[in-house]
């Protein structure tokens, strides 16, 4: 996430530069994924905790008629399908992969993503006090890596 900031800030220095060179569409789309993948994470747990408090079932009250009712059927109707967006294509790619083992995992997305709200808000609090600092993550240890490995490799 801190590279996604400072990836940010440095093609945001001179955005007419950046915009010509990717054009428009590129532009936008680099826009969206880059800084706009910090945004989400950091709003996640501010927007995330609200609706699930607020939607919980036994908080629903049932209105006298179809308009009373039709705000809280929206929003009970935008959670659930933000749920099933968010855990159906995981679901659909364990299974397509053969990952059976992880699909059980899969409902527990929710609270990974609080997880990395988290990594979000510390990248942002570490660019502000040790923008030098880097912290480096060990690649190499997951099932799509090329060497396939689910165990650190040994030392060199």
């Amino acid at each position: 996430m801190k590279g996604f900031l400072q990836t940010s800030l440095t093609h945001g220095r001179t955005p007419l530069v950046t915009f010509r060179e990717l054009g428009p569409l590129a532009s936008l789309c680099a826009i969206a994924l880059i800084p706009g993948t910090v945004a989400s994470a950091l709003a996640y747990p501010f927007l995330m905790l609200p609706a699930v408090v607020s939607l919980w079932p036994s908080r629903i009250e049932a209105g006298s008629d179809f308009w009373t009712n039709l705000p809280m059927g929206a929003a009970i109707t935008v959670l659930v399908s933000g749920f099933v967006a968010m855990l159906l294509p995981a679901y659909i790619g364990c299974r397509r992969r053969g990952w059976h083992d992880l699909v059980p995992f899969v409902p527990l997305l929710p609270a990974y993503f609080l997880l990395v709200s988290f990594a979000a808000w510390r990248g942002v609090i570490e660019l502000i006090l040790a923008p030098d600092r880097w912290n480096k993550t060990e690649h190499g240890l997951s099932r799509t890596s090329r060497s396939g490995a689910l165990t650190p490799h040994p030392p060199r």
